[in-house]
């Protein structure tokens, strides 16, 4: 067994379980404001707020935002908490800048590997919900350390 990071297009599999809507509980109607259907399954930036020493001090709005400790929102249908919002989670492969999925079926694709140009998916705490979709693409350089950034370590199985 090996431990690792999902590709990207992994992620997204994972991400999605099975649904075709933006969030795995329906589609987005705010995309840069508060969504009710993301606000079940995700913290994002108009549900996080926070109150202990580190949290992101937001002046304009007087408030204090963060990420929440895991399984504190409802589930994807495949028992994953917090794949959406709360921290953005790093990709193996990088996403190409206006990179498109090809049309044609694809197995196991690799976007490239940059190491200036990781992937991260998902959105974060911080986000609105445009960015916490499940089929928006991000990327940053991974030597940031950022506290909207983490990852879901996953285990390889060979057959």
């Amino acid at each position: 067994l090996d431990y690792g990071l999902t590709k990207e297009a992994e992620w997204e599999y994972a991400a999605r379980a099975g649904t075709t809507t933006a969030f795995y509980n329906g589609s987005c109607t705010q995309p840069q404001g508060f969504d009710k259907k993301l606000d079940k399954i995700a913290w994002f930036y108009f549900n996080s707020k926070a109150d202990y020493v580190g949290c992101q001090q937001i002046k304009e709005d007087k408030i204090c935002i963060g990420p929440h400790p895991v399984g504190e929102k409802v589930p994807n249908p495949w028992g994953l908490y917090d794949i959406l919002g709360n921290v953005g989670e790093w990709v193996w492969d990088s996403v190409i800048i206006n990179g498109r999925y090809s049309s044609a079926p694809v197995t196991d694709p690799i976007y490239g590997e940059s190491p200036l140009e990781r992937g991260y998916r998902g959105g974060s705490w911080r986000d609105s919900p445009a960015y916490c979709r499940a089929a928006n693409r991000l990327f940053d350089d991974p030597r940031t350390s950022w506290g909207y950034y983490g990852i879901r370590p996953v285990r390889t199985i060979f057959y």
